[in-house]
């Protein structure tokens, strides 16, 4: 009996020990997975920022992603653009240094730039700054894009004059920094540029035509809401030249008027209703025919 007892004991021990083993061990495989998915992910966000300068080696414009700058790429950067601001002594100086690039190496650009010169010289500057202070932050950097894309939209913007335009701006720091604007600096400027470039290129392609079909449709409901007040007008003043003063025989003639056309659209009554059906079915069935028709029906329609 005592043996009995003493090997019960045992397997009841074993059993215990069994399931904690076993939880260790989950244990440890847990910590290793999770070690191996920390290290993935890491490599991960390495492999994707490597991949911003490859990516954006050229002026890539089939869409707008976000996208994370390696560290000491942006830090090259924001020294440069801050040196620069520094070294021009003022927002519209370094505006106009942008400007002048611009201007000697496009001239097919000339015709676009229409803002006053001192205006636009600060305009530059306050369009670069907020995206180099946006660079540590993918969201925020595509955002910034966003907004000043759209505000181009009116532009005829293409790869190659983002790559003239990117160049002179290169050549221009690179003269103005000297050995400041460093290899790194350089390769940095080329990848936001393009980057920056083809957002250009990409909402020119894919929203301008849709946002001129909108500037056209409110002119045609403007237009459409002030033509019947133009002519409602011309009825009321015609009206008002022919007035003149009546007499008791004018107004009692009048009444004996009223009294008789009544009787005859009574007599004609049902006639009459049968013809207000027919044009009421007509009208409804005129099918827009035109961009305009189309648009003034469903305006009407929707309100």
């Amino acid at each position: 009996m005592a043996s009995e007892q003493e090997e019960e004991t045992e397997i009841l021990e074993e059993i215990d020990e069994e399931p904690t083993e076993d939880a260790e061990a989950e244990v440890e495989e847990g910590q290793d997975a999770g070690s191996d998915g920390e290290s993935e992910a890491e490599h991960d966000e390495t492999v994707a920022q490597d991949e911003v300068l490859d990516k954006y080696a050229v002026v890539y414009d089939q869409s707008l992603d976000k996208v994370r700058f390696p560290p000491d790429i942006v830090a090259e950067i924001k020294r440069t653009w801050q040196l620069f601001c520094s070294n021009a002594g003022s927002p519209e100086a370094a505006g106009e240094l942008i400007f002048n690039s611009w201007w000697a190496a496009a001239p097919s650009l000339h015709s676009y730039f229409k803002t006053p010169r001192t205006v636009l010289y600060l305009r530059i500057v306050q369009g670069i700054q907020p995206i180099v202070m946006a660079l540590s932050h993918p969201t925020e950097l595509k955002t910034q894009i966003d907004i000043i894309s759209f505000r181009h939209l009116d532009r005829p913007v293409t790869a190659q004059a983002v790559e003239i335009v990117r160049d002179a701006m290169l050549d221009m720091w690179e003269a103005e920094l000297a050995s400041e604007f460093t290899p790194k600096a350089r390769a940095g400027w080329f990848a936001l540029l393009n980057y920056w470039g083809g957002a250009y290129v990409f909402y020119q392609r894919e929203y301008a035509a849709r946002i001129r079909i909108i500037h056209r449709s409110w002119r045609e409901a403007n237009k459409a809401a002030a033509q019947p007040e133009d002519e409602a007008e011309l009825p009321a003043v015609a009206a008002q030249a022919s007035e003149q003063p009546k007499t008791e025989e004018d107004e009692e003639a009048a009444e004996e008027k009223q009294v008789a056309e009544a009787q005859k659209q009574e007599e004609a009554g049902g006639k009459a209703s049968n013809e207000v059906a027919k044009t009421a079915h007509d009208s409804q069935m005129k099918v827009p025919n035109s961009f305009r028709e189309m648009f003034l029906f469903n305006a009407a329609v929707m309100g």
